[in-house]
């Protein structure tokens, strides 16, 4: 199987389910600094009108394009968004900067899972008060 979100734009979907309380947001293609910022504080603004604080986080097909030093500032971004959030991220294990989110994830007391599936991360998700 070939990644191609390597050489794809960067786009988003985003979707809520009220009825189950949490909302799906499914990433790919090749994602700047600004790109990612920018789609995290819009479903931070999302939340809030919506009541929400779960977070689905489909990222299999995303490819971060910026170096470790910048992620540690998106994931301190997402610490002043999210704090009060459960994340269940779906990752491509291959993803050496999905382990350091989780790491920092960890350190910081967020409530951010990594999951390979997405029933996985669904069970996981569901059950957050």
């Amino acid at each position: 199987m070939t990644n191609t979100s390597a050489s794809e734009p960067f786009s988003y979907s985003l979707d809520i389910f009220h009825h189950l309380g949490y909302m799906m947001v499914i990433a790919q293609g090749r994602g700047s600094k600004n790109d990612i910022t920018n789609m995290y504080q819009t479903i931070e603004k999302t939340s809030k009108t919506a009541k929400i604080n779960k977070l689905m986080l489909n990222v299999t097909e995303l490819t971060l394009d910026y170096s470790g030093s910048d992620v540690v500032k998106v994931l301190k971004l997402i610490t002043e968004l999210f704090n009060h959030f459960y994340i269940a991220r779906i990752v491509n294990p291959a993803d050496f900067k999905s382990d350091l989110i989780e790491v920092f994830a960890q350190k910081h007391a967020l409530n951010i899972k990594s999951f390979f599936s997405e029933d996985e991360a669904y069970d996981w998700l569901i059950v957050q008060n």
